[in-house]
């Protein structure tokens, strides 16, 4: 099975009378290309031209996903709330959720996975922050 090479004819949807007149017009643009600049010159502005052209599909890439906000748990907001009033002991926020985070699961793609990257980490402390300080102002 041989495989056909599209052209821009293809491209664009061409009858095959269509596609005659655009190969006669291709060629006498390029014919007056090779007389005026000479056929090495033409040819190179030619092959720059067609390289130049954007491929069907390949546009800039699509944005990441927008963060979405998860599901509101309030039984576990209760018990961050339970524990920090019960083992603080002069502990600051970070610290306790640091501290936390230890028993905290994330889960990622259906899996729990641990967290150990530093930057993981840290968006972690800020998150089990804003969380309990969700939890007091609601308490209050």
């Amino acid at each position: 099975m041989t495989r056909r090479i599209l052209s821009a004819a293809d491209d664009l949807g061409l009858t095959e009378e269509g596609r005659s007149d655009y190969r006669r017009r291709v060629r006498l643009l390029f014919d007056e290309g090779c007389v005026m600049l000479g056929p090495e010159q033409a040819s190179k502005l030619f092959r720059e031209q067609a390289r130049s052209q954007r491929k069907p599909g390949k546009g800039k890439r699509p944005p990441p996903p927008r963060k979405r906000k998860g599901a509101h748990d309030p039984e576990g907001d209760r018990l961050l709330l339970q524990l920090w009033k019960s083992g603080r002991n002069g502990m600051s926020k970070r610290d306790f959720a640091r501290m936390a985070l230890k028993n905290h699961a994330v889960k990622i793609g259906g899996k729990v996975r641990p967290q150990d990257k530093p930057a993981q980490i840290d968006i972690a402390v800020n998150s089990l922050v804003r969380r309990l300080n969700r939890a007091i102002q609601n308490d209050a």
